[in-house]
């Protein structure tokens, strides 16, 4: 039977969106199954899928970010990663960045790689512009020295054409995590900066057209900070997570922090989240100003300890456009969560999906994807238990399509494949 909520829901003149977020956080509050329990399919729905199909082209993908087209064409940006398990630290499969442009249907338009020689390269996120190229950016390894990667970004044209690419090195380590550009205000990146194995600095850079840099910012809180998410707002403004060690060994900080269009900081923002590692996973602003926040967290103080993180959680968090936390929930514990990815579709339903964890004695990990109605009830959920895996990357396509990216590993342990796909469903 489908389980309502006992919290009363309050609409509010904010519009539409504010009403479902507030919905979607309260649902979750009030349920109190586990995960396992609320992840199984609502009877009597079941969503449609449109296609799914794997990616050979691209070879073991395991990371991976989408973005649409306005004409309805997905963007895919990537990179392999894969270890031999015969060999410490050697690659079983050639390090490659990939972009890609697919039709609605999912068939290739056209890929662009990237190699670094026999070093990692990695593509982070990736952003459409307006003229139809795209951006996007991450980290390449030095190719003469240990842990000295460096910030890295490309643009390519509507057709796959090369426009440029370019590093942004420093005197230490850099690497960017978010892009995001909106006509007249440039393309923004997010990450760090003069990162080292103690230290690094939050980093943001404006770049214009032709990848040069406008302006950079960057902010050094206790030992360690970086910018995780990246949303600009149609004044100019932008709104950049922010996730922090204040003292070594201390637990991690995040907030949301709120620039002006030339990098100023307008407002540090209240901490969301306090707890032993954390990570701010995606973020949706809404036109009235509402902003939904979601992310990874652990605070079971047991990282590293033989039990491992069994107390990870998924958080989400609304606030108001003045930066007060209106709502807030929580789905878990769970042994181990990552990488919560959010969806708005265009009537106002609510797609979140992500990766978790089930912990020994066979510990595996899968992918996982829920969707809310307008009033904030699951309309459905499900473990994608085939095969382990994950799912990566969650986007809503214009047309009220929700498209996500993952991997599965099949085989035995030291012959494992790992296998790259995207599906498109009809909620």
């Amino acid at each position: 039977m489908k389980k309502k909520s006992k919290t009363r829901i309050i609409k509010t003149s904010m519009g539409a969106a504010l009403f479902i977020a507030s919905a979607l956080i309260i649902s979750i509050m009030a349920t109190a199954a586990s995960f396992a329990e609320e992840a199984q399919v609502t009877p009597g729905y079941v969503p449609k899928v449109v296609w799914t199909r794997g990616f050979p082209e691209v070879g073991a993908m395991k990371y991976s970010n989408l973005d649409v087209y306005p004409n309805g064409d997905i963007a895919v940006a990537g990179y392999t990663y894969e270890l031999d398990p015969t060999k410490k630290l050697a690659m079983k499969t050639p390090n490659l960045a990939t972009l890609m442009r697919l039709d609605p249907s999912g068939q290739i338009l056209w890929k662009q790689s990237f190699r670094n020689k026999n070093k990692l390269i990695k593509i982070r996120c990736v952003k459409v512009l307006e003229d139809g190229s795209l951006v996007a950016a991450g980290e390449k390894a030095s190719p003469d020295k240990l842990f000295q990667d460096r910030a890295w970004a490309v643009r390519v044209g509507p057709k796959g054409g090369l426009l440029w690419k370019k590093e942004y090195a420093g005197k230490n380590p850099s690497s960017f995590s978010a892009v995001d550009a909106v006509p007249g205000h440039g393309i923004i990146l997010a990450g760090k900066a003069d990162a080292n194995l103690l230290f690094s600095s939050a980093w943001l850079v404006k770049l214009d057209e032709s990848g040069e840099i406008v302006w950079q910012t960057e902010m050094r809180l206790g030992v360690r900070a970086w910018f995780t998410t990246l949303r600009i707002l149609p004044s100019g403004e932008f709104l950049a997570s922010l996730v922090n060690m204040p003292q070594r060994n201390s637990d991690m900080l995040s907030r949301l922090i709120r620039f002006d269009a030339k990098g100023v900081m307008v407002s540090k923002g209240k901490v969301l989240k306090e707890c032993e590692l954390q990570d701010v996973d995606s973020l949706l602003v809404s036109s009235g100003g509402l902003t939904i926040a979601c992310g990874s967290c652990n605070d079971g103080k047991q990282f590293f300890s033989p039990g491992g993180h069994k107390d990870d959680h998924i958080w989400l968090i609304t606030l108001n456009q003045g930066g007060q936390v209106l709502w807030e929930g929580r789905l878990g514990p769970l042994y181990s969560a990552w990488g919560a990815s959010l969806a708005a579709l265009p009537d106002g339903r609510l797609a979140m999906a992500g990766t978790y964890d089930r912990g020994p004695p066979k510990s595996k990990a899968f992918g996982w994807l829920r969707l809310y109605d307008k009033e904030g009830e699951v309309m459905w959920g499900t473990l994608l238990e085939g095969e382990p895996g994950g799912i990566n990357s969650l986007v809503s396509t214009h047309d009220g399509h929700l498209l996500y990216s993952g991997y599965t590993k099949t085989g035995p342990k030291r012959k494992t494949k790992t296998t790259f796909w995207i599906s498109k469903i009809k909620p």
